[in-house]
């Protein structure tokens, strides 16, 4: 899928927040050969990233149950931990997600919890909408690791 196509579909995804919030479940179609319990488990990558910035994390799938780890650094700020459980529902997956700074030791940013809907575009694309505490949302994509 092309860079506009997966912007378009964000963009439709970004439509559909309010839908999210208010049935608690997306249901989309993901593309032929996609098998989210087998291919939402790895390590992800948030591509596009300003030099000095980054985030990663790896998942791991137990039945519908998701648990992950990583870590995240911002350009001449800190750095810090991600942790993350959710839920696979149908084809979509529903994660909790915590920042939280551990350099420099002296926390600058204090926790930052997001929770993200979304679907896997093709088995190493991850899409969806990141809602902050205060509901504010915004679109997420995620690359998977395959080296």
């Amino acid at each position: 899928m092309g860079h506009f196509a997966r912007a378009r579909r964000v963009l439709a995804l970004a439509g559909a927040a309010t839908a999210f919030v208010a049935l608690g479940c997306g249901r989309d179609t993901t593309s032929p050969g996609v098998e989210i319990l087998r291919d939402a488990a790895g390590t992800w990558e948030a591509p596009f990233s300003v030099p000095g910035s980054g985030e990663q994390w790896t998942l791991s799938l137990s039945g519908t149950d998701v648990t992950g780890s990583g870590t995240w650094s911002g350009e001449a700020c800190c750095s810090g931990t991600v942790s993350i459980t959710g839920t696979v529902r149908g084809d979509s997956l529903h994660l909790d997600v915590v920042y939280r700074q551990v350099q420099p030791p002296n926390s600058v940013i204090g926790p930052r919890f997001i929770q993200i809907d979304g679907v896997l575009d093709t088995p190493t694309d991850f899409v969806g909408i990141a809602m902050n505490p205060d509901f504010s949302t915004y679109a997420v994509h995620y690359v998977k690791q395959t080296r």
